[in-house]
């Protein structure tokens, strides 16, 4: 689960700076399921699903032998029905899910764009039914730090980082929590009112026809399905289990303190490479291990002469760089250097080109919009590539007053504008 905490019923009010990392997390986590479902599916992704799956299940031979089944006879329209099943998928990808462990969720995404894309599918053609559904249940036990957080953040909202599973029937979802008290954990039971179809963008279906379970008249919620929390309380003829009302909202996609980032984010990598813009989300995240991962992965992946190499060594110094390995990131940014030392010529034609970019942004957007801290810092590295030592800092220093007023002081940009202006007075 991931949080957003409206307590005080001012998400509107909230500006970026005063933005939790929390919620921040909240953000990045729904751009990366962005990003894993706009990309078109490929045999690759269906090969890394595969030896995820076979390296994590290599001593469990009936789960290999489902795997061998999977890889000869699967096809989209069966991902409710694969995924459903009591086997390696269900329990590998929502371990995944649950952890957030992005690295492990890529593997999988050629199964969660499939799941995706069909319970999108059935969200359309079952909308007449779906209408006379206002409420679902859910039960399952739950780790008593989660449960506080839940109950600390009524009135807030709670991002579902997995493929939710819900039923019509209180007594079906009951029966998943009866008498199961384990350790630090407690039973709860959901209680998730929906009170329009179109409350939300993240769609859900009735898989009742289409799962291998069909009694139990399952409603299943895409990964990342938003509510509100409405009350966390022990329940009256049980005080052992706890009962959650939730509604599905769509409060996190309307206007609030966080859509300026996130649409900031969005434009940065909305036609970036998959790995990159993965690497990105991780980075801003301070996944730093991850980050390496995803732009190792893509490093691999370009010819040798591709001109984003220079951006990808780059970012691969700056992930070496935060966790102090700061020899291997001197190597990262020397490979930088050499790679642009190659491909940059014409310093005045960029600068021309970024102080016609800035005239235009100053007419067509706000004074503290995040793209003009961006073509700043662009126009300072310029400056600072050519020689020229006192406009790089005047540059810099223009972008870090804007971003100072329109990002979170946390937001990486902020962070290295100051590394930079730091390093560049060291060295006058």
């Amino acid at each position: 689960m991931t949080f957003f905490n409206n307590v005080d019923g001012s998400i509107k009010e909230k500006s970026l700076k005063d933005l939790s990392k929390e919620s921040q997390d909240f953000m990045y986590t729904d751009l990366f399921r962005e990003v894993l479902l706009r990309h078109s599916q490929s045999n690759k992704a269906k090969d890394d699903l595969l030896d995820e799956c076979r390296q994590s299940c290599y001593d469990n031979e009936s789960y290999l032998k489902l795997l061998d089944q999977f890889k000869k006879e699967y096809n989209a329209n069966e991902a409710i029905r694969w995924y459903t099943r009591d086997s390696f998928l269900y329990r590998l990808l929502n371990k995944a899910l649950r952890y957030q462990d992005f690295y492990a969720i890529y593997k999988f995404r050629y199964i969660i764009k499939d799941l995706h894309e069909q319970l999108k599918h059935l969200y359309f053609d079952q909308s007449s039914e779906l209408k006379n559904i206002k409420t679902v249940y859910r039960g399952q036990l739950m780790h008593k730090s989660e449960l506080e957080n839940l109950h600390r953040s009524q009135g807030g909202l709670v991002s579902m980082n997995s493929f939710l599973s819900t039923t019509q029937y209180k007594t079906t979802a009951s029966t998943f929590i009866l008498g199961a008290t384990k350790g630090e954990t407690v039973p709860v039971l959901f209680e998730i009112n929906i009170n329009d179809i179109s409350s939300t963008s993240t769609p859900y279906a009735n898989i009742e026809k289409y799962s291998q379970i069909r009694d139990e008249q399952e409603i299943l919620f895409s990964m990342n399905c938003v509510f509100q929390i409405d009350s966390v309380e022990e329940c009256p003829e049980n005080n052992q289990t706890y009962f959650v009302k939730l509604t599905l909202t769509n409060q996190y996609e309307e206007e609030n303190g966080l859509k300026q980032l996130t649409n900031y984010i969005r434009m940065e990598i909305e036609h970036a490479n998959e790995l990159y813009a993965l690497g990105y989300l991780m980075m801003e995240m301070a996944h730093y291990d991850e980050a390496k991962r995803f732009y190792e992965l893509l490093q691999k992946d370009l010819p040798s002469h591709h001109p984003q190499l220079a951006t990808i060594s780059n970012n691969l110094g700056t992930v070496h760089y935060s966790q102090g390995r700061y020899a291997e990131a001197l190597t990262c940014f020397k490979e930088t250097l050499n790679i642009q030392s190659k491909s940059w010529c014409n310093y005045a034609a960029a600068v021309n080109y970024y102080v016609t970019a800035l005239e235009i942004q100053s007419k067509s957007l706000p004074e503290n919009d995040p793209d003009i801290v961006r073509t700043y810092w662009n126009l300072g590295n310029l400056y600072s590539c050519s020689g020229n030592k006192a406009k790089a800092l005047e540059e810099w220093q223009t972008a870090l007053d804007i971003a100072s007023k329109s990002l979170p002081s946390s937001h990486r940009l902020v962070a290295r504008l100051l590394e930079k202006l730091a390093t560049a007075r060291e060295n006058e």
